[in-house]
Order: C-alpha cells, then structure tokens, then sequence
C-alpha cells in the first residue's frame, strides 16, 4: 500500500514442540505428526546405546512393526537412512572444520606475528615489539606497515 526503499515487514511465527509428550491436544489432531515424534524420539532413545548409523534403521525397524508411519517407512526408508546419516555426520564435520580452522588460525598468527617481530627487530626497531604487546591498534599499524613492505618489496612472508 505504501510503498517504501525499506520496507518493514513484521512476522509472527507460533513455534510447536513436538518432541514426545509436548503438545498433546496437536497430536491428537494429527496422527502422522504424533507417529513421526514417536519416531524421532526411538532415534534418540536408541542412539543412546548405539551409533547413530546403528540407531536410525533400528528405530524405523521398530516403528515399522509397531504401526508408527508404517507405509512411509517401508516405502521411504533408504532415502531416510541416507538422509538422516548425511545430516548428522555433516553436523560432525563442520564442528570438526571449524575446530581445524581455529587451531590453523592460531598458527598463521603466532607465524605472522612472529615474522612481523623478526622484520622490526631487523631494522632496528626492537621499542615497536614492546608496544605492540600492550597496544593492538598498534600492532594493527604495524601488521599493515609490514604487509605494504612486503607487497612493495615483492617479498613472500617466508623470505621476509
């Protein structure tokens, strides 16, 4: 109606919990979203004791023969499995990238730091390390002083 560079938009959104034994009144209203929080919590319970690899084809293995999302399982249960495997180690592995990252990070600036140091001491400027240590915007100043030398220089940080 009115028409705006920045348009507002206001979203209300109603978040459910239906984990096992929440919201009892919208799982009797809906069968499937009642079987499909029995099923998510035998994952959990089963992977507990086991493996996740082990615990999915376990819990449909049970649901399946308790008549939980029975006709969906059966028909869906490779693309479930392959899925819920894809989804769980790709979770493990971001959480491991990320650990890498920040350890490599810690490295590259121990190594840059150090470089940066050895370049000040080089040129007789011994006073800027101990400057540095208490002042970050300093160092900061010095790291972009160090980086122009180098780009003006054509020196790589291993010949520096």
């Amino acid at each position: 109606m009115n028409k705006s560079e920045n348009p507002d938009l206001e979203l209300i959104v109603k978040v459910y919990n239906i984990n096992k034994g929440m919201n009892t009144d919208l799982m009797k209203s809906c069968k499937k979203l009642e079987e499909y929080s029995l099923f998510v919590a035998k994952v959990r319970e089963f992977a507990n004791s086991m493996p996740m690899y082990k615990a999915i084809p376990k819990a449909i293995d049970y649901c399946i023969e308790h008549d939980i999302l029975r006709d969906f399982l059966i028909k869906e249960r490779k693309t479930i499995i392959m899925y819920s495997l894809f989804e769980y180690d790709q979770a493990e592995h971001m959480k491991d990238v990320a650990e890498v990252s920040k350890l490599e990070g810690k490295k590259e600036g121990i190594k840059d730091t150090t470089e940066l140091f050895s370049w000040l001491k080089s040129n007789g400027r011994t006073s800027d390390v101990l400057t540095a240590i208490d002042d970050s915007d300093f160092l900061s100043q010095l790291f972009a002083e160090y980086e122009a030398w180098k780009r003006a220089n054509n020196t790589s940080s291993t010949n520096a």
